[in-house]
């Protein structure tokens, strides 16, 4: 899945742990990968 998602499995492992916080490119392919929002964007 990680691969699939184009990133390292070590790096999805550690977010998914709670070991680790994603960078924002992180977060732009897992919300790519999964089809969610992930990132609030802006809050008003």
């Amino acid at each position: 899945m990680a691969m699939n998602a184009g990133m390292d499995h070590n790096v999805l492992r550690l977010v998914l742990s709670g070991d680790s916080w994603p960078d924002l490119v992180t977060i732009a392919k897992l919300e790519r990968w999964f089809g969610v929002t992930l990132w609030p964007g802006i809050v008003e």
